[in-house]
């Protein structure tokens, strides 16, 4: 095929040097400008990639003719080789119908001899035979003259012929050129276009042992395994470690899925005690918040920056510079070498969340710090609470007596007397009266508080200066009570008179302190209640895991159990299998006239050099339908042997002689390599096993519900493998010719 260009793109200009003509292009994948002309070329010169314009015009001619050619050959392959497959499956069409038409013959005949019995049975008049058939109803009368139906004789070997003649046929059909030649044919198609190719190296790549996008440094081999064992003084130490690293250092390593699952389970746990010590540090918080806000009316301004930084505290994230997380074992793959180390590192730790435990001290640290410096707080504001009470006028030498309490009162009576002149309303006056009369004995009782507290002071001074040593007292009233005052008799009675005049004064200030004292005892009831709430959730989260692992080992221990039990059914077989081993012999009756058996029926042989077609001995014993049986031979003399088993009424058929091929019952190789077999014509006579001579030793291994049967040459290991017809019941077997000589072994 020819490709033509058109002529208006012959020809083309420079667009950024005028009239010049175009005559290179540059093949530069990161080029953006393609086409050059001669000034462009000269600025551009020594790029390797630019080629003459009409050189890249040849190029691309020759480009497309080769392309098309290539296309051109591999349609004509595909074409030629599915003619070939129609070709095949046409023949292949025609050997199914040749088949089937004389199957359909077969079972023609086999239903018209059916229909011919059954009009002979139904004609023939019945004849009485009276002694056998009284034996016959004997043996199936039941009683009240019921009986049960006798069992009929039916000729089962001709009908189990039959179909097994129908089953080869059918096998033959598979086993057969034709069918082969149509699956060869698909592959070669398949090749040539590539088909499936992806799957298949997918299919590939799943068993493939995971290994990093890295090589060992030392050894140059991939990566497959990780060592997570506890180890001083590894900063140094490389934990990534390949094939050779594993055979020159045998010690516990652990794999890539294993250890990306780790680091998962690593991950999950770090989440859980994040999230477990955050519900703790918000309760704690919300528990403070909710005390303090039930101050917060009294002392907005304060308690609410109070409020803001707890806010901040709760909202506060506990940052892990580690930034871990959990991941795919795809995605771990493709971690660099440093990442690797670092989760290794991590992984094989003792105590794997140490970091993040430390983070969390830390902040606790900082936060019982918050803490102390918001019982400050909390503490002033207590204090300025009873400071209110103690408020008293700047003015300390202001002293109100009772003819100034009486001025006070008189002046006050006259402002009434003028207000009451200024206004109808008396009730008004009345109260605005009473309220400005009780702030003159509010401010009297503030002053009788300070001269209170003086008096208490000059008392303690006195006890002080007669004990001669200093004391710190704890309240007022231990102070009165506890020091010992020495003065002349006149001055102790006053003081016993004030302390007995007093005893309102001091009960009215110990109230503010009862108050504040019952407000932090309510405090941390209500913390002491949250904490048992939290105990109690947390008991109940503990019980329902130790439920659900009680659960979990249940089912452990019954899956385990139920390994040993398929462990045990396992082990039987085996005994079954060794038993038949140690019992198996050649049987004295089922064998050919030449032949010998000495030693416990253990030993075979032949003696006579006379040629003839393959002489047969079986064993006695008849091969188990359950579980795997093996037995072994050893050859001690050779001249023409086959090993293998075979059905006994088959071989008696023939005389103990010739039963090797198609059709004959036995399934055997002989010591060359050549397998032969009762019902596989593909394989028959075919060298696919494997040759053996003297001293050489072959196990065969049978599994009857399987189908199948093994040899394998124990000296080099090699063994083949046959499928097997189990219709009847197999014997081991062995066919010599000329001199030879065979063992049992157990």
């Amino acid at each position: 095929m020819e490709t033509k260009i058109p002529d208006e793109i012959s020809k083309r200009f420079c667009q950024m040097h005028d009239n010049y003509e175009i005559i290179a292009v540059d093949l530069n994948i990161s080029c953006n400008k393609k086409f050059l002309c001669a000034k462009c070329f000269l600025d551009m010169i020594g790029t390797k990639s630019i080629v003459l314009y009409d050189k890249a015009m040849q190029m691309i001619k020759d480009m497309k003719n080769k392309s098309d050619e290539k296309k051109s050959e591999l349609n004509k392959i595909k074409l030629q080789n599915l003619k070939q497959l129609q070709n095949s499956t046409a023949q292949f069409e025609g050997l199914i119908k040749n088949t089937l038409s004389k199957l359909s013959d077969s079972i023609e005949h086999q239903i018209i001899e059916n229909q011919n019995e059954l009009e002979t049975t139904d004609s023939q008049i019945q004849t009485v035979d009276l002694e056998e058939d009284i034996q016959i109803l004997s043996t199936n009368y039941k009683e009240n003259e019921e009986f049960n139906m006798p069992v009929q004789n039916i000729d089962k070997s001709k009908l189990s012929q039959f179909f097994d003649s129908i089953k080869e046929s059918l096998i033959q059909l598979q086993s057969s050129q034709h069918f082969n030649q149509i699956n060869q044919l698909i592959e070669n198609i398949e090749k040539q276009l590539s088909i499936n190719q992806d799957t298949k190296n997918k299919q590939i790549e799943e068993y493939k042992t995971p290994s990093l996008n890295q090589l060992c440094s030392k050894h140059n081999y991939q990566i497959i395994s990780v060592n997570l064992n506890q180890i001083q003084n590894n900063e140094n130490l490389n934990r990534l470690a390949c094939i050779q690293c594993i055979q020159e250092v045998p010690i516990q390593y652990v794999t890539l899925n294993e250890t990306s699952k780790r680091w998962n389970e690593f991950v999950e746990q770090q989440d859980e005690m994040k999230s477990k010590y955050q519900r703790q540090r918000e309760f704690k918080i919300k528990t403070a918040i909710k005390f303090i806000q039930q101050l917060k009316q009294q002392y907005q301004k304060i308690l609410t920056d109070i409020i803001q930084s707890l806010n901040d505290q709760l909202n506060q994230v506990i940052e892990d510079p580690q930034q871990i997380k959990q991941m795919d074992i795809s995605v771990f793959l493709q971690l660099d070498e440093k990442s690797i180390q670092q989760i290794v590192n991590i992984l094989s730790l003792k105590d794997q969340h140490h970091s993040l435990k430390t983070i969390q001290e830390n902040t606790d640290k900082d936060y019982t710090q918050f803490q102390q410096q918001l019982i400050s707080k909390l503490n002033n504001l207590i204090q300025q609470e009873e400071k209110l009470i103690k408020i008293s006028n700047n003015n300390e030498n202001v002293q109100l007596d009772e003819s100034e309490f009486g001025s006070s009162i008189i002046n006050f009576d006259q402002v009434t007397s003028t207000e009451n002149s200024c206004s109808n309303d008396q009730e008004i006056v009345q109260l605005i009266g009473k309220i400005r009369q009780f702030n003159i004995y509010n401010s009297i009782f503030n002053q009788a508080i300070n001269q209170y507290n003086e008096i208490v002071n000059s008392i303690n001074n006195l006890s002080n200066q007669g004990n001669q040593k200093s004391m710190i007292p704890k309240n007022r009233d231990q102070q009165i009570e506890n020091n010992k005052i020495i003065v002349d008799s006149n001055s102790n009675d006053q003081i016993q008179q004030f302390k007995q005049d007093t005893i309102l004064i001091k009960r009215l200030l110990s109230v503010d302190q009862l108050e504040d004292e019952l407000k932090l005892k309510k405090a941390e009831n209500e913390l002491i209640s949250m904490e048992i709430e939290i105990m109690k959730r947390e008991k109940e989260k503990i019980t329902k895991n130790l439920e659900k692992s009680k659960e979990e080992y249940s089912l452990q221990i019954i899956k385990l159990e139920q390994q040993l039990k398929d462990k045990q059914k396992e082990k039987d077989k085996i005994n079954d299998g060794l038993q038949f081993s140690s019992c198996l012999t050649f049987s004295q009756t089922f064998k050919h006239k030449d032949f010998m058996i000495s030693q416990n029926a253990k030993i075979l042989e032949c003696t006579t050099t006379t040629t003839y077609n393959y002489g047969c001995c079986l064993c006695d014993q008849m091969i188990p339908k359950q579980g795997v049986t093996r037995f072994r031979f050893k050859i001690i003399e050779l001249s023409n042997i086959m090993i293998g088993i075979g059905y006994k009424e088959m071989i008696q058929n023939t005389n103990y002689q010739g039963n090797y091929s198609i059709g004959k019952g036995t399934y055997s190789i002989r010591y060359c390599g050549n397998c032969w077999n009762h019902n596989q014509q593909d394989k028959n006579g075919t060298k696919i096993a494997f040759p053996y001579s003297v001293n050489d030793i072959i196990e065969v291994e049978v599994d009857i519900q399987k189908k199948y049967i093994k040899w394998t040459k124990q000296q080099t290991n090699q063994s083949f493998i046959l499928e097997i017809d189990t219709s009847m019941d197999l014997y081991p077997c062995i066919h010599m010719e000329g001199k030879c000589k065979v063992e049992i072994l157990k």
